[in-house]
């Protein structure tokens, strides 16, 4: 029997949608034992309960900030990872299954898949990106094994097998050229990001800068981000899973 543990809704719509997941988890005959965080219980805490209940499996119902959190708390244990995003097309891309009715049939089949997952140091992780972004560019030095990098940058985004693309939109800000390419139908060469790609990374900013998953801020740089190898039991579709877009 599954834990599930849904995001707690914030609007009439939302708490909608989640009777409709209880509907279909039931005629599925899977429904297992299901809540909702609180005032009185977070999210850390449900998981904590469904763990010394002896739960093998726990669902995650939610956005990845939600899924983040039950996340840092089963990792190191013997317990597969469920998923039913809501509005998250990286986390339904991950798992192969595009709409919430295809996520609660990847629940019944039950394909286990093991991911590797990154950590940001302490205790903090994420299954598809973090980003570093301000409106205004700023100085980012990026350092790993392998390569050193110091450049401006408007966007840095850490996907879960730390690939790192570095986005600076004050390379070629040129109106006239883009509306010329428009116009007739070309597409204009990226010239504004950079990719690279590590198996730890330490990455400093010349301000403390909010490192975000979704829209919650997780960490602040500098940061220490490293992989750790197949760390995660994850339940997916029968189709092959993506790493990012």
């Amino acid at each position: 029997m599954y834990y599930y543990i849904m995001e707690q809704p914030n609007s009439l719509s939302e708490r909608k949608r989640q009777q409709k997941i209880k509907d279909i988890l039931s005629d599925l005959g899977i429904a297992g034992e299901i809540v909702t965080p609180s005032p009185a219980r977070s999210v850390d805490e449900l998981t904590e309960i469904g763990i010394s209940k002896g739960y093998s499996t726990i669902v995650a119902i939610g956005d990845e900030r939600h899924t983040s959190k039950i996340l840092s708390n089963i990792l190191g244990k013997d317990i597969v990872l469920g998923l039913v995003p809501l509005d998250e097309p990286m986390l339904s891309d991950l798992i192969g299954a595009p709409t919430i009715e295809d996520a609660c049939q990847t629940l019944k089949y039950r394909k286990l898949r093991t991911l590797d997952i990154a950590k940001i140091e302490p205790k903090k992780y994420f299954l598809t990106k973090a980003t570093i972004s301000n409106a205004k560019i700023f100085k980012a030095k990026i350092e790993s094994p392998n390569f050193l990098i110091e450049t401006p940058a408007s966007q840095i985004c850490i996907f879960r097998d730390l690939e790192i693309i570095i986005s600076d939109q004050s390379r070629g800000k040129n109106f006239f050229k883009k509306f010329f390419l428009w116009l007739f139908g070309k597409k204009e060469k990226d010239i504004y990001s950079s990719r690279f790609k590590g198996k730890k990374l330490l990455i400093e900013t010349t301000q403390s800068m909010p490192v975000k998953v979704g829209n919650e801020a997780i960490a602040k740089t500098p940061i220490s981000i490293r992989l750790l190898p197949e760390a995660l039991k994850i339940i997916v579709s029968r189709a092959n899973i993506k790493t990012k877009e």
